[in-house]
């Protein structure tokens, strides 16, 4: 009967602890946990002044442009006439907006004689490297190009043929839940079988999470 008893008292004591209930609280605990939610909310501060620090020397060094615009880098892109024919939905304010967006359109000229557009750009001053140095630290921001996509409606649009040579249409296989649900359901072996089909990325441990306990 005793062992019983001790067996019994074992089996909620490990129940409790899976349940995140412990029995007895590990020495310094409460304290860690404390102390922890401290350094949190300190970091969420600190992060709050850092991207507000950030944005105000973004803003310093565009107008530190002001003024000097006509010192910015400027580029020259020719468009074709048929362009403009075959894509009416896309407007070169569009164009330039969605191709070149850390560029401004500052001026546009056709040419009837080429039938082109000649668009030209400026940079705009936000996307400037920036860099400032005095003795104690050195502060600079570099402009990374965002990584430009095929706009596959205005190239079927001009170019039907070199889009159906570049672009193939994806068969996407998926689970289907319920062919999966009656597959169980007809068959009690299928979990079984399954299970031998599954696999999983390798396991990693999981990030401690600390919130403050309303009233």
């Amino acid at each position: 009967m005793i062992f019983i008893v001790l067996i019994v008292e074992a089996t909620l004591f490990f129940s409790k602890w899976s349940l995140n209930m412990p029995e007895y609280e590990p020495l310094g605990l409460s304290i860690r946990v404390k102390r922890l939610m401290e350094i949190r909310a300190k970091l969420k501060e600190l992060k709050s002044q850092e991207d507000s620090i950030r944005e105000t020397i973004v803003d310093d060094a565009r107008v530190g442009w002001l003024g000097r615009e006509h010192l910015l880098p400027t580029t020259t892109i020719t468009i074709p006439a048929t362009f403009w024919i075959t894509t009416e939905f896309v407007s070169v304010h569009d164009f330039v907006d969605s191709r070149f967006p850390t560029w401004e359109l500052i001026a546009s000229h056709e040419d009837p004689v080429f039938n082109d557009t000649t668009l030209v750009l400026r940079k705009l001053p936000e996307y400037m490297p920036f860099t400032y140095e005095d003795d104690e630290v050195k502060v600079s921001k570099v402009s990374v190009e965002p990584t430009p996509e095929i706009d596959q409606e205005s190239l079927q649009a001009e170019d039907p043929n070199l889009y159906r040579r570049l672009f193939k249409p994806v068969v996407v296989v998926e689970l289907d839940e319920k062919a999966l649900s009656d597959a169980i359901e007809e068959d009690p072996k299928v979990p079984s079988i399954l299970m031998r089909h599954q696999f999983s990325k390798r396991a990693t441990q999981q990030r401690i999470s600390a919130s403050e306990v309303k009233e």
